[in-house]
């Protein structure tokens, strides 16, 4: 009975908020309810971890009630997170940043109560595809792409993907709020498209089932996205294919090793993802055999490009191609071992253990190559193909920063390299970094916790961005920059990656404190804290 009474008392004090001399001082307690019911949930796994990354994160599990307690944990500010089957994890208090919520400031003595997670349940995006005809289609596939930032650009990226079921409906779950455009693809004669038909090409082009956005259209830029809200149950987006007129393209490989399978592809010249994962297409090509024929292309401007999968990794130099409204034969695609470039990073210190990164500027391409810098700061990546490249340095020594490269011994802007044989990169890193810390502060005066913080650079350069969110007393500390004249801003809340963004940047400008960093400057600013907007 005394066990039993000492339970219910320590339920009330969590869900009371009323500190009791047997809970540790050192701790969070609280409830995890469903955010659109109210009702406590059962079987949430929850983390507690420090914003300032020490220590090991804490773990616990809600009782029947939803009830939790998190003790013996050390001062600091703690994201609280969750996590359950039908909601996918998620911050306590985290809004249009899904990396970053309400910070809980753990203090000596003072414990932390009546916190109440609000969990949302899965947003959900349903519907049906049909034909022309308005029958239902098996086997379709269904792409949403959300609306994002990536290295400071806003676009259509990847979020989910299905297929359609026998009576042609789909089912996509676990979406962040957010819009999306729904794109809907034939697999049925994507299966058709496969194998390489014989004999001359027909004379008129294909009628096929085009990549259909939703509500009803061929063109990406018509499309219409749909909005879904935290937890929504998004039902009837449905899509009816369109008909379109589409041409192949046939042609012959040349060169690699035949004795495995290669795959034909097909890729919009576009930087755009919303471009390059709704259109295109590919073939496939058996072993011992060389020749392709890609069927169901639209007119616009590509790349052909083939890729072995098995025996010796290899690929083919993207071709460009502009496609009409006939039928093109006698493409030849030669393979190649790509480009051997052989670079050096140069410091005043030790660089071993420096990584050097190089990405396709077009998404479409999606390249990719890495290497390691040895103690002599000498690094070499093999196979990288003549398209442009951004290239990116990881694992810095303390207190250096990114400060040229050099191509063949003239200085290159590192986000559009085109590398040739014999290519020379050399990677020059200053040691002279400089650092800038402060606070953030809200409309009251008093330290904004879990703000997100950013170097906007005057030069516009996209490696020179940096970023830091505050801590539990507002305070922030950003190292290893790169001397120069910068904006700092501080947002209560914003999407990751807006801050790269000018438009963003501009609309609150006027909030900025103007920074100059000098080499070994070591500064610091105070911030307001840039509300969230209320709708």
């Amino acid at each position: 009975m005394n066990l039993l009474r000492s339970k219910l008392v320590v339920a009330a004090a969590i869900l009371l908020g009323v500190s009791l001399p047997g809970l540790a001082a050192e701790s969070i307690s609280g409830q995890v309810v469903h955010a659109l019911t109210g009702n406590p949930l059962r079987r949430v796994t929850l983390t507690a971890k420090r914003i300032d990354g020490k220590g090991e994160p804490a773990t616990t599990q809600v009782d029947d009630y939803g009830r939790f307690v998190f003790q013996n944990l050390a001062a600091g500010g703690y994201l609280l997170s969750g996590e359950r089957n039908g909601f996918d994890r998620q911050i306590h208090g985290s809004r249009s940043n899904p990396n970053t919520g309400t910070v809980l400031a753990v203090k000596d003595g003072q414990p932390v109560t009546g916190v109440v997670f609000r969990l949302f349940p899965n947003a959900v995006l349903s519907g049906r595809v049909l034909d022309s005809d308005g029958e239902p289609m098996p086997n379709v596939g269904v792409r949403v792409l959300r609306r994002e930032y990536r290295d400071g650009k806003r676009d259509w990226y990847p979020a989910s993907f299905g297929s359609t079921n026998d009576r042609g409906e789909y089912r996509l779950s676990g979406l962040r709020p957010g819009n999306y455009l729904v794109i809907a693809a034939d697999y049925n004669f994507g299966l058709a498209m496969l194998t390489a038909t014989k004999g001359a090409q027909p004379e008129a082009p294909d009628r096929i089932n085009g990549t259909t956005y939703y509500p009803g259209t061929l063109e990406a830029e018509r499309a219409e996205p749909v909005t879904v809200v935290r937890g929504e149950d998004r039902r009837g987006i449905d899509i009816q294919l369109l008909k379109t007129t589409a041409v192949r393209i046939r042609g012959r490989i040349d060169g690699g090793d035949s004795g495995g399978m290669m795959v034909v592809s097909l890729m919009p010249r576009s930087a755009a993802p919303v471009s390059a994962l709704a259109a295109g297409g590919g073939a496939m090509v058996q072993p011992g055999e060389r020749t392709f024929e890609v069927k169901g292309v639209r007119p616009g401007a590509y790349w052909l490009f083939a890729q072995s999968m098995g025996g010796t990794p290899a690929m083919t130099t993207p071709l460009p191609i502009e496609v009409s409204d006939q039928h093109i034969d006698g493409v030849r695609l030669p393979f190649s071992e790509g480009v051997e470039v052989a670079g050096r990073v140069v410091s005043e210190g030790s660089v071993d253990g420096t990584s050097v990164h190089l990405a396709s500027v077009e998404f479409s391409l999606r390249r990719f190559y890495s290497a390691t810098a040895d103690q002599s700061g000498e690094f070499k990546v093999k196979g990288v193909l003549p398209v442009p490249l951004r290239l990116r340095v990881a694992n810095l020594p303390s207190g250096s920063y990114l400060k040229s490269v050099k191509l063949n011994g003239q200085v290159a802007n590192p986000d559009n390299l085109t590398l040739s044989p014999g290519a020379k990169l050399e990677i020059l890193l200053g040691k002279a970094s400089a650092e800038l810390k402060g606070v953030v502060l809200g409309a009251d005066e008093k330290p904004s916790a879990g703000a997100t913080v950013a170097l906007v650079p005057e030069s516009g350069r996209d490696a020179l961005y940096r970023a830091a969110t505050s801590g539990h007393d507002g305070t922030f500390l950003i190292q290893n920059v790169a001397p120069g004249r910068y904006k700092a801003l501080a947002w209560e809340d914003l999407e990751p990656e807006a801050y790269g963004d000018p438009e963003v940047v501009k609309l609150v400008e006027d909030r900025a404190a103007q920074v100059v960093l000098k080499e070994n400057g070591r500064s610091e600013v105070k911030l307001n804290v840039i509300p969230i907007t209320k709708e």
